[in-house]
């Protein structure tokens, strides 16, 4: 961390004059430069890796277990439901994962620079298409509507869900892929033998319902 700071330093010029991190944990503490400014930030949610998806169900809530497999069948039975999982541009396309990850953080009040960034970028994702270590499972109508995306960093211990996103029920969506998602996360880390995934932050709350547990986080300045 070191060698990186002094590296941006050289590569942005001598008018920086402070770096911000972010996604500090506690473990952090022992290299972070001083001195420095701190604030808490959003908790990262990670789920530890159960035994099986039975196991994982079994620790829900019993409301939550029952609506968890509620959803399996909804899926199961759905003839307008069709599923596949694979990289980008194979199974869905740069613009169409881009589209439907902006639609999800557009409602949580994202600013248009976020809109834009990262997995919302089209850019961002023609530049991992055909990555094998990018998993993608997409969900559509049987006349090929993209109805709900997930995209997965396959990092061999811990995974990280990198983007969601899903078409409104009104615009022809399924109010339950969330749901049906994470069930294939778990299976996924199950099968896989990853210690757990990261889910990243955002909808705290639910992820916890859904047998995650929260890292605090912080971000701070130093000079």
């Amino acid at each position: 961390m070191r060698a990186f700071r002094r590296a941006a330093r050289r590569g942005t010029g001598p008018g920086v004059r402070g770096l911000l991190w972010r996604q500090l944990g506690a473990a952090d503490d022992a290299w972070l430069p001083r001195p420095r400014y701190a604030r808490r930030t959003e908790p990262l949610a990670v789920l530890d890796a159960p035994a099986s998806v039975d196991a994982w169900l079994a620790g829900l809530g019993t409301k939550r277990r029952a609506s968890v497999r509620r959803t399996q069948r909804l899926v199961a039975r759905d003839p307008d439901l069709q599923i596949r999982a694979g990289t980008v541009g194979d199974v869905a396309s740069p613009a169409e994962l881009a589209h439907l990850t902006r639609l999800n953080f557009a409602k949580h009040e994202a600013s248009a620079l976020e809109l834009r960034s990262g997995p919302r970028s089209t850019l961002w994702q023609e530049a991992v298409a055909g990555r094998d270590d990018v998993h993608v499972v997409a969900y559509r109508d049987n006349a090929g509507l993209l109805l709900g995306a997930a995209m997965v960093l396959d990092h061999p211990t811990w995974p990280i869900w990198l983007s969601w996103g899903a078409l409104p029920a009104e615009e022809g969506g399924r109010r339950h892929l969330y749901f049906d998602l994470f069930r294939r996360l778990v299976e996924r880390v199950v099968e896989r033998r990853a210690a757990g995934m990261i889910l990243g932050k955002g909808m705290p709350e639910l992820k916890m319902d859904l047998g995650a547990r929260l890292l605090p986080q912080r971000a701070a300045v130093t000079f």
